[in-house]
């Protein structure tokens, strides 16, 4: 499968979140670079970050104008 050379981000980095990342990623589809996230827990984003290498905020604002997809998780 090709990547997608879109920018993707995703309001939330709960269990459901944290899926829809390792997949894409396991998967190639997009790469680590494309994805983000925020949530209000740091230590979620933390973990995200360090277990993916995915660009993390607090500020679901900031997804929207980043990314041209956008997933609520």
């Amino acid at each position: 499968m090709s990547k997608i050379n879109k920018k993707i981000g995703f309001i939330g980095a709960g269990n459901m979140g944290e899926a829809f990342v390792g997949a894409l990623i396991q998967t190639g589809i997009f790469s680590p670079s494309m994805i983000y996230t925020s949530d209000i827990s740091e230590n979620r984003l933390d973990i995200l970050n360090k277990t993916y290498g995915i660009s993390v905020m607090k500020d679901n604002f900031k997804v929207f104008s980043e990314c041209e997809i956008v997933i609520i998780a």
